[in-house]
């Protein structure tokens, strides 16, 4: 099949690489198959557009990875925003003054520790 003359030079590059066997159910590909070419991982998740991160893959395997990739996609891009909002709220920390005190973050109030502004109560006498 890669020495068809309608055949794809890129097409023909990755039928020799993958053996001539879809990437995703590994049956090889048949003259009336329809062969889509696809990323391993999608642009949308951080993929990159070089060939390296092309298959080839049957159509109706190809349904079935973009229903992964869909899921993969949405993980990629809540983990990002994860990611934005995590360096803000660091960011906001950073300008507070902090302390640990027994292994707790406390606020300090005007440069004072906290533990400076507990009084202790008068104890009882006896």
């Amino acid at each position: 099949m890669g020495k068809h003359p309608q055949m794809k030079a890129s097409v023909a590059r990755l039928l020799k690489t993958q053996m001539g066997r879809c990437n995703q159910c590994n049956l090889i590909f048949k003259p009336e198959d329809k062969i889509e070419s696809d990323r391993i991982v999608p642009l949308q998740a951080g993929g990159h557009k070089y060939k390296d991160n092309l298959r080839l893959l049957h159509k109706h395997c190809h349904d079935v990875k973009t229903k992964t990739d869909l899921e993969t996609i949405r993980r990629y891009k809540y983990r990002k925003v994860w990611n934005r909002h995590y360096k803000q709220i660091q960011r906001q920390f950073e300008k507070l003054q902090w302390f640990w005190e027994n292994d707790i973050p406390t606020l300090s109030l005007n440069g004072m520790h906290n533990k400076h502004l507990i009084r202790e109560e008068r104890s009882e006498v006896k």
